[in-house]
């Protein structure tokens, strides 16, 4: 077995503990010896459940009870670890637990019978450590622990709980599941009054030896973790998606390791010196920080619940549709890369839609705005896997803790969205690329190392964006600031109106959505083009380097756009805001345009491949909205509404010039 191999069954072993209900919180702890170093083992660390290890924070220990590999902190019982590992050189694995029954029948003072078939594994004896039940910190007490084991795979810690102490993980998992049944069954009969005798001790003895052979743990130690693991598996056979290690990591874990980083201490002490706060107050700040910034991704609220949702609610609102998409290039980005989906951002629809269409594939981790942290979003969103963004934070300190998270979550592989632009355009126009998450990923980018980092350029466009006017108010300086009981009263209404619409069999959806793929573009094939490290560069070289890939990728963003019948209409009918057009000169204009854009690159959403039904779209959008009206068959728009058909013109604008 090499060293991964048994790391990565440490790891199975605590999911099935903690699915089994020894964990007690992060209590639990779990070793097996390092192969081929039979002086150390691994060890779940402190302050992590069984349930929370990975490959990156399981500490390795040595016979002296010392830490001596690891970021984690090491749990103060490794004294039961090391004093048993170092009395019995045939153990192979060590768990202590605080398991219900076992802890309420280590105070009975009774011997264990054997009522259960599992219960003859413990025939021979199963001692019970009296001497404390305080918590075992030191080497001596670890020492008198291993000595009350003795030869055997057991013993009781009296009110304290138990240690399991075998040849292999998977006996010590199994040995502390029939443990846990033996102790519940007897208490429940001797609840229950007198009991029968125990079978003979010779067919007690036949018994033992059947269900302690090494074949039937394995079998049974392979079948909980199959059963563990079966809510992962039906997450992957159906969405055909690997969740990254990261990502399933438990909020409290991340906390932990960003809190603990050795750059955010670092800023944390610069801004101790430099301010003169007390160091009390700056760690409970960055703890605040942190506490903002982590998500706790849920795969169930994701797939189960997220993906319902996305999908239910992107439909009822739109004829949503999955455009352009670069396949063979999609499908030739190596599994192990770090995948960052960039975009424009048109519409808060956009975090539903991407989701929605992405969702059979990937799992992602959205920076979503200090908008979003109200109840009920703030906890759904996180159990969505995003996390908060303080867009405009002037506070080192507050940067440290978001760049060193976006820097793990990159590092660790989590499929992510982000939007260049920082926020919703207000005019229509792709905005110009802020860079600042951009940055955190690139100088943490190591070209050699195991990971790719790939951005897939993603163009979104609507018929119809339900909070235009609410974005062209904000971006118009002399508009009046609309307060929250009349959008409240606007968003009523527009509801009680859609709702009399559908009930009238005259409401149509909002139009189209559209999204498209374009082709991926791999950060280690740049930095060798372009001859780069953003490693090594300083903060004043480093920044014009990433402006060069933002610029870079908003160009890929803007190429992907997809052009659709109302932002053609718009466009046509701003020509000449005045004039009256007849349907007929409406499709020419709109067949022209649609030609010329198609001829530099653009990709035209043509929907059922009719061209005059994609006017005829169009066309009615904007009429039912009274931003087209229409007088004898002629039509013109609507001179009150000119700056909102110019917010869908925008849209395309740079691929019509």
């Amino acid at each position: 077995m090499t060293s991964d191999e048994a790391k990565q069954k440490l790891i199975d072993a605590g999911l099935i503990l903690e699915m089994l209900g020894q964990g007690d919180m992060a209590r639990g702890h779990i070793s097996v010896r390092m192969p081929g170093d039979p002086g150390r083992f691994y060890m779940k660390p402190h302050t992590f459940g069984f349930d929370e290890m990975t490959m990156d924070n399981i500490v390795t220990c040595n016979l002296e009870g010392e830490k001596v590999e690891g970021w984690a902190p090491r749990h103060s019982e490794v004294y039961i670890h090391s004093e048993i590992f170092r009395a019995r050189p045939d153990v192979t694995s060590v768990m202590h637990a605080h398991s219900t029954w076992p802890l309420a029948f280590s105070a009975t003072g009774r011997p264990l019978k054997v009522y259960t078939p599992g219960g003859a594994a413990f025939c021979d004896g199963l001692p019970v450590f009296t001497d404390t039940n305080d918590l075992i910190r030191k080497k001596e007490q670890g020492a008198e622990v291993a000595r009350t084991l003795g030869p055997h795979s057991a013993v009781l810690l009296k009110n304290h709980g138990l240690a399991i102490a075998t040849g292999s993980l998977e006996e010590t998992v199994v040995t502390a599941y029939v443990l846990e049944e033996a102790c519940r069954v007897q208490l429940l009969i001797e609840a229950a009054g007198s009991a029968l005798p125990e079978f003979a001790r010779e067919d007690i003895g036949v018994l033992k030896k059947k269900v302690t052979s090494p074949e039937q743990y394995v079998i049974n130690f392979e079948y909980l973790r199959r059963k563990v693991r079966r809510v992962m598996d039906e997450i992957s056979a159906r969405f055909k998606i690997e969740l990254p290690e990261f990502k399933l990591t438990r909020r409290r874990a991340l906390l932990d390791r960003l809190t603990s980083d050795p750059f955010v201490l670092a800023a944390a002490g610069r801004h101790v010196a430099e301010s003169g706060e007390p160091r009390a107050v700056v760690v409970e700040r960055v703890q605040r920080y942190a506490g903002e910034i982590v998500p706790a991704f849920n795969a169930y609220v994701y797939f189960r619940i997220g993906f319902w949702v996305a999908k239910t609610f992107a439909k009822m609102a739109y004829r949503v549709r999955l455009g352009y998409t670069d396949t063979a290039a999609l499908a030739a980005i190596e599994p192990s890369s770090t995948v960052v989906f960039v975009m424009n951002h048109r519409s808060n629809m956009d975090y539903v839609l991407v989701s929605f269409l992405a969702a059979e594939r990937v799992a992602l981790s959205y920076a979503v705005g200090e908008w979003a942290r109200i109840w009920p979003l703030q906890g759904l969103i996180r159990a969505m896997g995003a996390y908060f963004v303080r867009r405009n934070s002037g506070d080192p300190l507050y940067r440290m803790v978001l760049q060193r998270y976006v820097q793990m979550a990159t590092e660790g592989g989590v499929p992510q969205a982000m939007y260049p632009e920082g926020g919703l355009t207000t005019d229509g126009r792709l905005r110009a690329p802020k860079l600042g998450l951009l940055d955190y990923m690139l100088k943490g980018f190591d070209p050699k190392g195991p990971r790719d980092l790939v951005f897939i350029p993603v163009g979104i466009n609507y018929d119809r964006v339900l909070e235009d006017r609410s974005l062209l108010r904000r971006g118009d300086p002399a508009a009046a600031k609309v307060g929250f009981g009349r959008t409240l009263a606007t968003t009523t209404r527009f509801l009680a109106r859609q709702l009399a619409l559908a009930v009238r069999g005259r409401r149509f959806r909002n139009g189209y959505a559209c999204v498209n793929f374009g082709t991926p573009v791999s950060m280690r094939a740049y930095v060798a083009a372009q001859g780069v490290d953003f490693r090594a560069l300083d903060d004043i070289a480093r920044r014009p380097a990433v402006a060069a890939v933002g610029a870079m990728l908003m160009a890929r963003i803007g190429a992907v756009v997809p052009v659709l019948p109302v932002p053609l209409v718009a466009s046509v009918l701003l020509r000449d805001p005045a004039r009256a057009l007849s349907e007929l000169e409406l499709k020419a204009a709109v067949q022209a345009l649609m030609q010329r854009v198609e001829a530099s690159g653009a990709h035209v959403y043509v929907p059922r491949t009719d061209r005059d039904y994609a006017l005829t779209v169009g066309l009615r959008m904007l009429t039912l909205r009274g931003l087209v009206t229409e007088d004898d068959g002629l039509f013109r728009a609507n001179a009150d509404d000119l700056e909102l058909l110019r917010y869908y013109a925008r849209s395309i604008e740079h691929l019509v010039e």
